[in-house]
């Protein structure tokens, strides 16, 4: 739609007619304030002719009764802005020389817009978000001032960046991890010291704090406060979650509230600065941020993420009140525990002792039955050792009987030594003294040689020879 007053135009400045020919070069010709004013005007209406569409980022909004003190209407008035080129966090950055386009938004038309949003329930308008709205723009004579005549907003298109920044940084933090560092770290069983931070005197603020005084136990709060919404909330909030993380003793847990509203009031929950300071931490944050329906960054990143601050207490509380439950239990139970405890030990004795001497019983029962048997096993094993070892000892006998000299002497053989014992097996030096011993008798002779012999041969023949003769 405002591309069609995006062409080009040519225009000549009103002027009266009596006076057209006094103006014969452009270096001739003077206006006066109104006449130019005047000019300026009916060159916007020729420029805009129509209504336009327009985006841009709400700076200094303010509202009040209209300039007249005798109306009762009420406007709006604004300043659209152009965001910076890095500036995609829906907040408005303080730099300057920025474009900057003054609104100013009617009673009438006020009330209309007011309609439209409250239909959507999505956004509200306030300092910092970006917006599409409708209207003409216009050049105000009384003050030679252009600004922007609102007549309508475009709801969809605020929401639309919300949620595009929303699943960006999303997409951002899971990629560097980021996205459960906080929800890795352990939760005390009894989160008594805890860290608020939420606005000072906020419904949110007493709803928590009520769920904390009516629970029975005793609790140690460390406040800050820091603005829910608006410019500088990302930055305060940031920097009170830093401080509690940084104080003594550290806080068991860090509980996050606000109350809830629009998408656009909570649009301080989707900031990548509170994501990347929950994220890195040393104490577990719990959120309780809004309306059941709401869900922001900062729940997403998280340790406990809750739907309202009532519920963060209860949560909180719940956890603390089943820790002391569970104690106290204990300690009622611990007695009967402890007896029934003795009981299950007492019989679980008498069992195993009663097992043990049944085991015992059949081991020495079954020992006696393997020691009879090898008993009987073993006099058997002797008795035929010793009936084979008899006949052994008889074979030997009956061997060193045959081989007894003097059952050979007795079959008439004899046995010859020298006088010192030596048994004589071949021939021995004349002159020897021989005992020769046979079965009856030891006989003593003396070796000659073998000539000798014969000398005593011949001799004997010779002897035979005469007693012959």
């Amino acid at each position: 739609m405002p591309a069609r007053n995006n062409r080009l135009i040519r225009y000549r400045p009103a002027v009266p007619r009596d006076q057209d020919r006094l103006f014969e070069s452009p270096d001739d010709l003077t206006f006066t304030v109104a006449d130019l004013t005047a000019t300026v005007r009916d060159a916007f209406k020729v420029l805009f002719p129509e209504e336009l569409w327009v985006e841009g980022e709400i700076a200094s909004l303010s509202s009040g009764r209209a300039k007249s003190a005798s109306s009762r209407a009420r406007h709006v008035y604004f300043d659209l802005v152009t965001p910076e080129a890095s500036h995609d966090d829906l907040t408005v950055s303080r730099a300057s020389a920025r474009p900057t386009l003054p609104v100013v938004l009617f009673d009438a038309s006020r009330r209309r817009v007011n309609d439209v949003l409250r239909e959507h329930q999505s956004i509200k308008m306030s300092d910092g978000v970006r917006v599409r709205i409708r209207g003409r723009l216009e050049f105000y004579p009384a003050r030679a001032q252009v600004q922007f005549v609102m007549t309508g907003i475009d709801p969809e298109f605020t929401v639309a960046l919300l949620i595009d920044a929303r699943q960006r940084l999303l997409g951002e933090l899971i990629a560097e991890g980021l996205l459960d560092r906080n929800r890795a770290l352990a939760v005390p069983p009894v989160p008594f010291r805890i860290g608020l931070i939420t606005s000072a005197g906020s419904a949110a603020e007493a709803d928590f704090l009520h769920e904390l005084r009516t629970s029975g136990l005793s609790w140690s709060v460390v406040a800050i406060d820091a603005p829910m919404q608006g410019v500088d909330a990302p930055r305060r909030i940031a920097a009170a979650l830093r401080s509690l993380s940084t104080g003594s003793p550290l806080p068991d847990i860090i509980a996050l509230v606000r109350g809830g509203g629009a998408k656009t009031d909570l649009a301080a929950f989707d900031h990548e600065l509170i994501a990347r300071t929950i994220a890195m931490l040393p104490a577990p944050v719990f959120t309780g941020i809004g309306h059941e329906v709401d869900s922001s960054v900062a729940d997403a990143v998280a340790a406990v993420a809750c739907k309202t601050p009532t519920a963060c207490a209860a949560e909180i509380v719940g956890r603390a009140a089943s820790w002391v439950h569970r104690s106290q239990l204990a300690g009622t139970r611990l007695p009967a525990s402890a007896q029934r405890a003795i009981t299950v030990a007492e019989g679980v004795h008498d069992h195993a002792a009663s097992t043990l001497v049944a085991a015992a019983s059949s081991r020495l029962s079954k020992a006696r039955e393997s020691t009879n048997r090898g008993e009987a096993t073993l006099c058997r094993a002797a008795n035929r050792a010793i009936v084979t070892e008899s006949r052994r000892l008889d074979s030997i006998a009956l061997t060193v009987r045959s081989l007894d000299p003097a059952r050979t002497l007795e079959r008439g053989f004899t046995i010859t030594r020298t006088s010192n014992g030596t048994l004589v097996r071949d021939g021995v030096a004349a002159g020897t003294t021989l005992l020769t011993t046979t079965a009856t008798a030891v006989l003593t002779s003396t070796a000659i040689t073998a000539a000798a012999i014969e000398d005593a041969a011949a001799i004997g023949e010779a002897d035979a020879d005469r007693s012959d003769v």
